[in-house]
């Protein structure tokens, strides 16, 4: 029995007929994680910090582990050190 390849231009084999136009198989946005779930992000304005290079390694490095694993970046990371520096020091961080 002998197979043959469809022409580069036939897509038929890669549509389903059987799906509605108006249904979405894949989800629009993330990487398929729940959008309903995630709390939404307070609105950020630009500040610029100078950090010494090695803490600015650090942050880098402990960022990319993050974001495998919680997803969080540098700025939820600066965020996060920012509330436990407000916590420590007793000033009332925004909510």
């Amino acid at each position: 029995m002998r197979y043959t390849m469809p022409s580069k231009n036939d897509i038929s084999s890669f549509t389903n007929k059987n799906i509605n136009k108006k249904e979405k198989i894949l989800p629009t946005k993330g990487k398929g994680a729940n959008e309903n779930a995630k709390k939404p992000k307070p609105e950020r304005s630009p500040k610029t910090i100078r950090f010494r290079s090695d803490y600015q390694r650090k942050l880098e490095t402990l960022a990319v582990n993050e974001k495998g694993i919680s997803g969080k970046n540098v700025l939820d990371l600066t965020e996060e050190a920012l509330e436990l520096l407000f916590k420590k020091y007793g000033v009332n961080a925004p909510k």
